[in-house]
């Protein structure tokens, strides 16, 4: 594999832990959800951007741009300073040749939105968006529903063993996604549905506590990347903008997962959210049943 890809995950590893970190922080500071919702509209614009540049230029810009958005969070600037060996090397590394031609002459905008109009690309962002916000429905507040049932020196530990079960999901989407991705659907959805089924019922329990947040971790983004890799794949008529959409469907499911949240964990307690993110993964379940039976 290109040495570069490794770099690539350097960086993407350095962004992740800002993101996930927020967590963690969530109890002891108010942070602001502008973020995620500020990365959305720009994600299509930066992947059309990206498009006619040359290639070396774009991947300088991700480091960056995740530098400057957090910069002000000083508990942060640690894991951004990962970036800058990650940005550098990349910069000498990467081929400084432009891109190749796409599919499209011209690089029609509007070609490219009618085929994320499609029916398929349609369905596999919904999806997405719904698996993501179901999962960050109930891991942004894992370290506040977890303060009454283990010390408060086990969460970091508890929120490690969740990210644990997330890199685990998103190793076995990487290896099975792309072949076997309609078995993994199905396997991991209903599976999901149910843990965090008994995950609120059993919120309470430390022994559930420890052992659900590997497995939903792990089921969640195990599904969340097959989604997004169906997006990439089903929209092959948009070579610039499918992985762009792709990451607004995350980021919409990430924005409005917590929002959810929120206001089950105000209204319900601590298995509000859980519970939320269960409606929510049958919701899915359900879809894909019916996408089932309509091509019967």
């Amino acid at each position: 594999m290109p040495f570069v890809l490794y770099l690539f995950a350097l960086a993407a590893f350095a962004q992740g832990t800002s993101e996930f970190v927020l967590a963690g922080l969530l109890p002891a500071i108010a942070i602001s959800r502008s973020a995620a919702l500020g990365r959305s509209p720009e994600a299509s614009r930066l992947g059309w951007w990206s498009a006619r540049l040359r290639w070396r230029s774009p991947v300088v810009g991700f480091p960056l741009a995740s530098h400057c958005r957090d910069s002000s969070a000083l508990s942060l600037r640690r894991t951004h300073s990962v970036c800058v060996p990650a940005m550098v090397t990349i910069a000498m590394a990467t081929p400084a040749r432009p891109a190749p031609a796409i599919r499209n002459p011209g690089g029609d905008s509007r070609l490219e939105l009618r085929a994320l109009r499609r029916g398929p690309v349609q369905r596999n962002l919904l999806l997405a968006v719904l698996v993501n916000a179901a999962t960050f429905c109930t891991f942004t507040y894992l370290a506040v529903m977890a303060a009454g049932a283990i010390e408060k020196p086990e969460i970091p530990l508890l929120l490690t063993i969740f990210g644990a079960g997330a890199l685990a999901g998103v190793a076995i989407a990487g290896r099975y996604a792309d072949l076997h991705w309609r078995r993994l659907t199905w396997l991991t959805a209903p599976l999901l549905c149910a843990g965090w089924g008994l995950l609120a019922l059993t919120i309470a329990v430390p022994a559930a506590l420890w052992a659900l947040a590997f497995v939903q971790g792990g089921l969640s983004f195990a599904l969340g990347s097959t989604l997004i890799a169906r997006i990439v794949a089903v929209a092959d008529d948009a070579p610039s903008l499918r992985g762009a959409f792709a990451t607004i469907a995350l980021n919409i499911g990430a924005v409005a997962g917590p929002i959810g949240g929120g206001v089950a964990l105000d209204r319900f307690g601590v298995r509000g959210p859980v519970a939320a993110s269960a409606v929510t993964i049958a919701v899915v379940v359900a879809a894909l049943v019916h996408t089932r039976l309509r091509r019967r």
